[in-house]
């Protein structure tokens, strides 16, 4: 569903950007 893939880009982009404030 198109919600759930919201939800996991979501997570995605706060991973991606916690990763780039620990470099």
């Amino acid at each position: 569903k198109i919600a759930q893939v919201k939800k996991d880009i979501a997570r995605v982009k706060t991973i991606i950007r916690q990763n780039q404030l620990e470099q």
